[in-house]
């Protein structure tokens, strides 16, 4: 960090070697004490005092001189608005090499490091939970300074989707926020099974994780589970374009959900008024897209219930547009960190396996665009969840 502010830092420098050589205590503990607190302070701070070398004349105060917050630091707070805690994603998995070491010995330093990754997952969950607590809390009085006259105020022990919509509209949530409760919220209820497999079966828990995915929080996916799950949905999503998608007409489109106010896709009646009018293979598709349906369904070769269908396509399709409303008062997607940009790719229907950053990156700010275009009105992400 002393890199930054190499004028000043010379500057302490100096001054520090002169006063080592005079006989005034004082003044040496002011230069050393300034030399220690430029690398921690985000402001620069310049320090200037009249050379002499007689000890009974001491050196003035230093000079604070105030700056403006430079670039970089106004790109950092961008970055931290959309971009969640890094304890939301799954933390590094370190596997060791063998080496000369005896297979045995190779197989214990595996299971150590799956248990560690799995420890770390799950203290990363309760962490997630005691934070997101706390930013509930701040939410609700937010929520509650803003509309004084409600009968019944909000607290922060109700569940985060039932004020999800309203912080979202009053702006008390920036993107980071949003995504960490809603992380939380998904993970949470998977903590207490998922915690007790752990402590049963502890290294041998990545045999079965294939076949529980969706149990597992997202804080304990392993890379290759994550891309397990990822090819088998990019799988479902090519099966279902093949088999042809009767894209919807405009008629089809209620107008309630279609017409009127910006970003009504944000609204949980709206998106049932645009999906209305939908068929059941419409649905499908929808949900083949977006990887909503249990496998279950396609191992018995059926389809799922409409209501079911409609019920989940309706819920993703509102939290899509809840993401790319903050995302487009951010600035957009560009601060986005690039396992955040796969992220989300991967909820909208975008296929990521296989394709660079900067594809991806493109592919994400072409659907924030459309959607900004179309004022989240619904026919524009109808359009690009049914086109390729």
């Amino acid at each position: 960090m002393t890199t930054r502010y190499p004028s000043s830092c010379l500057q302490a420098v100096s001054c520090l070697k002169r006063t080592q050589n005079a006989t005034s205590t004082p003044s040496f503990h002011i230069a050393y004490s300034a030399a220690l607190f430029l690398p921690t302070q985000s402001r620069l701070y310049s320090f200037s005092r009249t050379s002499s070398r007689n000890s009974s004349n001491r050196p003035p105060a230093p000079k604070f001189d105030l700056k403006p917050r430079s670039p970089t630091h106004v790109a950092k707070t961008v970055v931290e608005a959309v971009n969640p805690p890094l304890t939301t994603l799954p933390p590094h998995l370190d596997l060791p090499d063998r080496g000369s070491e005896a297979y045995p010995i190779y197989l214990y330093r595996i299971g150590r490091a799956y248990g560690t990754f799995y420890k770390d997952g799950l203290k990363n969950v309760w962490r997630n939970h005691k934070d997101a607590s706390a930013l509930k809390k701040r939410v609700a009085a937010d929520l509650n300074a803003q509309k004084p006259n409600l009968a019944n105020p909000l607290s922060a022990s109700k569940r985060w989707s039932a004020f999800r919509d309203e912080a979202v509209h009053h702006g008390v949530v920036k993107r980071a926020e949003f995504q960490q409760l809603e992380r939380n919220a998904r993970d949470i209820g998977k903590l207490p099974l998922f915690g007790v497999l752990v402590l049963l079966f502890g290294e041998w828990l990545p045999l079965l994780v294939p076949f529980m995915p969706n149990r597992v929080p997202g804080t304990c996916r392993i890379p290759k589970q994550v891309r397990g799950m990822r090819e088998k949905s990019e799988a479902r999503r090519k099966a279902s374009f093949r088999s042809g998608v009767v894209v919807p007409e405009p008629g089809q489109v209620a107008p309630g959900g279609a017409q009127g106010g910006k970003w009504r896709m944000t609204d949980r009646a709206n998106v049932q008024d645009v999906l209305k009018n939908l068929g059941s293979e419409q649905l499908m598709h929808l949900s083949c897209a977006l990887n909503l349906h249990s496998g279950f369904w396609d191992r018995l070769q059926t389809m799922p219930p409409a209501g079911l269908l409609r019920r989940a396509v309706c819920a993703r399709m509102q939290y899509i547009a809840l993401d790319d409303f903050l995302l487009v008062e951010a600035g957009g997607p560009a601060a986005l960190s690039s396992e955040e940009v796969m992220i989300a790719c991967e909820e909208r229907g975008i296929d990521v396996l296989g394709k660079p950053e900067a594809k991806l990156r493109a592919e994400l700010q072409a659907w924030v665009h459309k959607q900004e275009q179309d004022d989240g009105r619904g026919p524009a992400m109808l359009e690009m969840l049914c086109r390729r």
